[in-house]
């Protein structure tokens, strides 16, 4: 099987009218998803195990990436349409959440879902500190790429974790260089944008650098977008964005060229979607 056909397979467990209609099913997980799937594709696991692990950790984090959406919609107010859309994506990611633990326990994993359980807490615990620092203006670019892919990561560093063997040995240093790179390409491929507030390292690089007036404005509740285009061009933000997507790029090629060739064969064209900004 491969991942493509474990996505088709996320899709059909999360198929809901409550999904359909009102909680657009969020992204497949897609380069964490085929990384752990290569490593356990090359371990002791059985394949269908691997199949069933990978599948149950890629739906549960798109059950986190619905509840996201819950805080991402909180300044939307008390109006009864907006609270009404809150609701119904904490339910959606409910669901898919009961599909994760409905099939581990039907294939008896008690141990792995004990450890993802565990590792769902750890990532609840990150995003409370992280959207709390956020609010209060206490982060630097640093702590906001390493906290956001913390939050991406976790489940699957989890997983590396599980059995003893090379992935345990490497997969977490591996899945926590991928999620870097993740997080810095969707804010690259955002461009300029405005009205993702406060949740982008490009923010705090200028919180962080720049002057007493631009601090000032970036306080503000809403950012006017002609200010904050004006601010990234100042200070060229775009320009050190491509500079530190392409060094976390050039480090996980560089990780992956010192695996045993096999897995670097599966997994270098895996992650072609990444590594493709190496030339920035």
């Amino acid at each position: 099987m491969t991942v493509d056909r474990i996505y088709e397979r996320v899709r059909k467990y999360a198929d809901h009218e409550l999904i359909r209609r009102y909680a657009e099913l969020p992204g497949f997980p897609e380069t964490r998803a085929k990384l752990i799937f290569a490593f356990l594709r090359h371990s002791s696991v059985p394949l269908p195990l691997g199949e069933l692990v990978t599948l149950v950790t890629s739906l549960m984090q798109m059950a986190l990436d619905i509840h996201d959406r819950v805080k991402d919609a909180d300044g939307e107010g008390t109006d009864p349409s907006a609270v009404r859309i809150r609701q119904l994506n904490v339910l959606a990611g409910d669901y898919l959440s009961g599909r994760f633990y409905h099939l581990l326990s039907q294939a008896g994993e008690i141990e792995l879902t004990r450890r993802l359980a565990e590792a769902i807490c750890e990532v609840n615990r990150i995003k409370a500190a992280f959207y709390v620092r956020m609010k209060q203006f206490l982060l630097t670019p640093e702590e906001y790429l390493q906290l956001a892919s913390s939050i991406r990561s976790r489940l699957f560093v989890e997983v590396s974790r599980w059995k003893e063997g090379v992935f345990k040995r490497i997969g977490p240093e591996l899945l926590e260089m991928l999620c870097k790179c993740e997080v810095l390409i969707g804010e690259w491929v955002d461009g300029a944008r405005s009205d993702r507030g406060r949740d982008r390292w490009a923010f705090w690089h200028l919180f962080q650098i720049g002057s007493a007036e631009d601090r000032r404005h970036l306080c503000e509740e809403k950012l006017d977008a002609e200010r904050w285009e004006a601010m990234t061009r100042k200070y060229g933000v775009r320009q050190q964005l491509g500079r530190l997507l392409a060094y976390h790029v050039r480090q996980l090629a560089e990780s992956l060229s010192r695996l045993d060739k096999p897995l670097a064969q599966e997994l270098v064209p895996a992650l072609a979607p990444v590594l493709k900004f190496n030339g920035l």
